[in-house]
């Protein structure tokens, strides 16, 4: 015959709801806090990528596409993303 458990423990459900809920309300918190911190500053977009010389593989192809998907993305944030990581265009 299983007992059932004291006050003291708490079953498995219990103990992820609790820390879920606990991690959530620090997690908006700390996020609340800190967004008047991303909107006092702006963001620069300048490219990252390495300069020509730099690189290891160049390919006009490439840069054609790079340069007609960011142009096609309105969010200047998401064209900046895109071009960092052209392989998933």
């Amino acid at each position: 015959m299983v007992s059932k458990p004291s006050n003291l423990y708490c079953t498995r459900r219990e103990m992820l709801k609790t820390t879920v809920c606990a991690f959530g309300g620090l997690t908006v918190g700390f996020s609340s806090s800190l967004s008047h911190l991303a909107a006092e500053r702006p963001i620069d977009f300048t490219s990252r990528r390495p300069s020509l010389g730099e690189r290891r593989f160049t390919s006009a192809a490439v840069e054609a596409k790079i340069r007609e998907v960011k142009g096609s993305i309105a969010d200047k944030e998401l064209a900046w993303l895109r071009e960092l990581f052209p392989q998933y265009a």
